[in-house]
This record gives C-alpha cells, sequence and structure tokens, in this order.
C-alpha cells in the first residue's frame, strides 16, 4: 500500500509538471567573445606614401617621436563580424599600448569612424580614407584603450581610426599591432539565461508533501 501511494503521488507531480510546461529562470551570466583585428597599420605625414602594415607597434600621434621628421602619424584598424552574437548587447573594442611618450598622466586621444574601404598592405598618408564621425574624444590614463562602439556595429564589419590631428595634443603612443601576442581586439558581450524545465519545481513541492503524508499515514497505523 505504501510504495502504491508513493507511485501515485509521482506520477501525479510528473503530469502536472508537463501541463503547465513553464521554464524558470534564473540570473543572467554575461558572456564574452572576442574578434581579433583582421587588418591594422599606421600612416605618417612625414613618409606620406610609405605604407606599415607589417608593423608589429602602430603610432598615433608627432612623427618627431617617431622618424624624427615633423608631422602626425594615424593609426587604422579594422574588425569583421563573423564571430557576432545574434543577441549581443554591447560591442567594445581593446587596445594594449606598448608606450605614451612625452604625454600626460592624462591624455585626450580622438578616435573617428573609417566608412571607406583600405587595404592593410596598401595604405599610406596619401591614400587614406576619410575620417567620418568622431565617436568620441576621450581621456585616458593606462596604456589600455577600451572603445565602446556598440552604436557604430552595422554592415559586416567597422573601421577606426586612433589619432591626435583632430585635437591638439602633443606626444605619441605605440601600440601593439596585431602581428604581436596582445593584439587590438573587440568583445562581444551577451546575457545567457539558465532556464530548467517546468516540472522540477511542482516534482520538489509534491515529492516533499508526499512523504509528509505517507509519514502522517504510517504514524496514524501505528497509533
Amino acid at each position: 500500500m505504501r510504495h502504491k501511494v508513493a507511485f501515485v503521488i509521482i506520477g501525479l507531480t510528473f503530469l502536472f509538471g508537463i501541463i503547465i510546461n513553464i521554464n524558470i529562470g534564473f540570473s543572467s551570466t554575461s558572456i564574452e567573445v572576442t574578434t581579433i583585428a583582421d587588418k591594422d597599420s599606421y600612416v605618417d605625414s612625414a613618409y606620406e606614401t610609405s605604407n606599415y602594415g607589417s608593423a608589429i607597434r602602430l603610432f598615433v600621434g608627432e612623427s618627431a617621436y617617431n622618424h624624427g621628421y615633423p608631422g602626425w602619424s594615424e593609426t587604422y584598424i579594422h574588425f569583421n563580424f563573423s564571430n557576432k552574437p545574434t543577441s549581443w548587447s554591447k560591442a567594445e573594442i581593446g587596445i594594449s599600448c606598448s608606450e605614451a611618450g612625452t604625454l600626460p598622466a592624462v591624455f585626450n586621444l580622438a578616435i573617428s569612424l573609417i566608412i571607406d574601404n583600405w587595404s592593410e598592405t596598401e595604405i599610406t598618408w596619401m591614400n587614406k580614407p576619410e575620417h567620418k564621425d568622431l565617436i568620441k574624444i576621450q581621456a585616458y590614463d593606462s596604456l589600455y584603450i577600451k572603445i565602446d562602439v556598440s552604436d557604430y556595429v552595422e554592415g559586416n564589419g567597422i573601421s577606426i581610426c586612433l589619432n591626435f590631428s583632430d585635437i591638439t595634443q602633443l606626444g605619441y603612443l605605440k601600440i601593439i599591432s596585431r602581428e604581436s601576442s596582445a593584439a587590438p581586439h573587440m568583445n562581444w558581450y551577451y546575457e545567457e539565461t539558465s532556464a530548467i524545465p517546468g516540472f522540477i519545481i511542482p516534482l520538489i513541492i509534491f515529492s516533499l508533501l508526499g512523504i509528509i503524508a505517507l509519514e502522517s499515514h504510517f504514524i496514524k497505523r501505528r497509533d
């Protein structure tokens, strides 16, 4: 008799869970997917026709500290969206610098959006693409630069230009290129919510009630 009652309770529990079929969500988990830059280079007004697509360091700022001649250096970086998550919530570019020369403790950096296509092995000061929207002028106090580009994610990729020539900022930055281990990268963030089948909760509740009912039943029989 005791086993029959238990089987009836368990059967009703599963039946009830299947009928309501509710998923119980737990707290969301932040997931990160990383995309490495697929091309990067810098250009220099002191050497207008030179290409630096294979350089392991990219320059931004005054050319005098780079090549010894007055002028400006700008860095161009491109990311494709081949592994963009479907339900991403934030897109952030991360760039590591190896050196910040003659810059103040907090320095300003202009990040410009690039619309036109460009070639890593052919870009020079003479043929560099035009700066479009100024994504931001941001102050930094470290050698790791983070740029939120969530509002500019469209199409198959994004190009940006890091420069001081859009603002008044002396000094220079050395950026670690994609030819090195600490390559420029884009982090995609999205939320993932865990869920359990709806029948689990009623199963637990009815099992506990069943145990209590069985114990009460046999206590009464002993009395």
